[in-house]
């Protein structure tokens, strides 16, 4: 659990940090969403790059309160989650 809070702590500070930073954590979060970003598998493909990107956006964003999150796709997850959570159960 401590390993996948530091995940989201450099996850959110890659997402605000503008400059080159020397932190090496960031420049891997970032490159990770930068391939994310240029990928032509996917994760839908088995990309194992995206699907990690994804758990990590999903997992920030069931946590997150911020109702303007600067974390990439964060609003989009937190939106599809209170969909799902409102539709009825089919049994």
């Amino acid at each position: 659990m401590k390993k996948l809070s530091k995940v989201l702590e450099v996850l959110l500070h890659s997402a605000r940090c503008r400059s080159r930073c020397s932190d090496p954590h960031c420049h891997l979060m970032k490159k990770l969403f930068s391939h994310s970003k240029a990928c032509t598998v996917r994760s839908s493909g088995g990309c194992r790059h995206c699907k990690k990107a994804w758990l990590i956006l999903i997992m920030h964003a069931r946590n997150c309160k911020e109702s303007d999150c600067v974390v990439p796709r964060c609003r989009d997850l937190k939106q599809h989650a209170k969909s799902l959570a409102q539709k009825p159960a089919v049994v």
